[in-house]
């Protein structure tokens, strides 16, 4: 990761489930989980942790601008808007079932890496 993320808002929340770092969560009541089916299909942002289920997690707010590291699901090209995969990994729309936007990729990656993905 050669690049420098430009945090936005962070939160605390607590884990539904077991999360892993870098991946996109959805709110489920008031605690977050991966998953576009948990929240209606709303992204809060990206964890910038991994967490057991039960304990906090420090989440990137989506909507505090910036950017945020998240893990790729398959082959992104930069520029590419990348979509929520159930996994809490981003892929483009072509393969996956959910629609739900998280932004845009700002490097190219294989299943794995880890980019730099500016929030929608």
């Amino acid at each position: 990761m050669a690049y420098t993320t430009t945090d936005g808002l962070k939160k605390t929340f607590t884990a539904t489930a077991t999360v892993g770092q870098y991946r996109v969560v959805f709110l489920n009541g008031g605690d977050v989980q991966h998953g576009a089916d948990s929240s209606g299909g709303v992204s809060i942002g990206a964890t910038d942790r991994a967490a057991d289920a039960g304990t906090d997690v420090t989440v990137v707010l989506a909507n505090g601008g910036g950017t945020a590291s998240i893990e790729a699901s398959e082959t992104i090209t930069a520029g590419d808007a990348v979509y929520a995969a159930a996994d809490g990994k981003v892929g483009i729309a072509a393969t996956l079932t959910e629609d739900v936007l998280v932004g845009y990729a700002l490097e190219s990656a294989v299943d794995g890496d880890v980019i730099e993905v500016l929030f929608a």
